[in-house]
This record gives structure tokens, C-alpha cells and sequence, in this order.
């Protein structure tokens, strides 16, 4: 009995993780194109500010829920509490050099998620386990999407 509610302890939890994992991935597709709309735009309507703010909201929700429900399992990994985002001040250049790193980031964590979850493997490499890890990429989305949907 306690076996099968182990098991199925970690298929919820996996269910769960690849379900945020799916949602963070479609976020950030959201996020891009209403980027892509918003620089098509003639003058950078409000509607089109507006998409990209609430998608970039939604990426940082879901890397936040994403990175506490790894967190509650990958209780030695650190995350990286130094980062601090400055897209307030940035200008449109250095908005977008932190856009590109957001997507960076991004690519990064997804590929840790599917590397010690999804599509396990019996070898982990040392970065996921040590400094440049799932944990912390997640903790910079989650901070640099909200800060940059508060600038816009």
C-alpha cells in the first residue's frame, strides 16, 4: 500500500512539473510573438505593450511556480539570490540584450527540467548539480520577466 502511494506521489509530482514546464514553454512563445508584434508595429501600439507585459507576467509566474516545485526535492541546489534584474533603467538596446539573455535562461532551465525529470538519463552533469544549475537559471527568468513586464 505504501509503495503504490509512493508512486503515485511521484507521478503527480512529475505530472506537475512537466505540466509547468509545458506552461513556461508556451509563456515564452506568447512572449515572443507579441515582441515580434510589438517591434512590427508602426509607432509600438498600447494593445501590443500591453500583450508582451502579461505574457512576460506569465513567464515569471511560471518559472516561479516551476522552480518551487523542483526546489521542494532539490533542496542542496542553490539558487542564484545575487541576481538583480535592471531592465527599469535599461534602454531599448540593453532591454533587448536582456530579453535575449531572458530566452537564454530559458532554454537553459527547460533543458535541466528534462534532463533530471522528464527524460532522465543515468548520467547528470556537474553543472546541474553545482553553480549553473535549474534552480538558478528559474530564479533569473523568474525576476527578469517580472522586472521587465513592471518597466514596460
Amino acid at each position: 500500500m505504501a509503495e503504490r502511494y509512493v508512486q503515485w506521489q511521484i507521478t503527480r509530482f512529475l505530472e506537475e512539473v512537466n505540466k509547468e514546464a509545458d506552461a513556461l514553454r508556451s509563456a515564452l512563445s506568447e512572449s515572443r510573438g507579441a515582441r515580434m508584434a510589438l517591434q512590427n508595429a508602426p509607432t509600438g501600439s498600447a494593445a501590443g505593450r500591453q500583450a508582451w507585459k502579461q505574457a512576460l507576467e506569465d513567464v515569471s509566474q511560471h518559472a516561479g511556480k516551476l522552480s518551487r516545485l523542483m526546489g521542494n526535492i532539490l533542496i542542496d541546489l542553490e539558487t542564484d539570490r545575487r541576481f538583480k534584474p535592471n531592465a527599469a533603467s535599461a534602454g531599448p538596446d540593453l532591454f533587448e540584450k536582456q530579453y535575449a539573455f531572458l530566452e537564454d535562461e530559458a532554454e537553459k532551465a527547460l533543458r535541466g527540467v528534462k534532463v533530471l525529470f522528464l527524460e532522465p538519463t543515468n548520467v547528470v552533469g556537474l553543472e546541474e548539480l553545482k553553480g549553473e544549475n535549474v534552480l538558478a537559471h528559474l530564479n533569473r527568468i523568474e525576476k527578469l520577466s517580472k522586472e521587465m513586464s513592471q518597466a514596460l
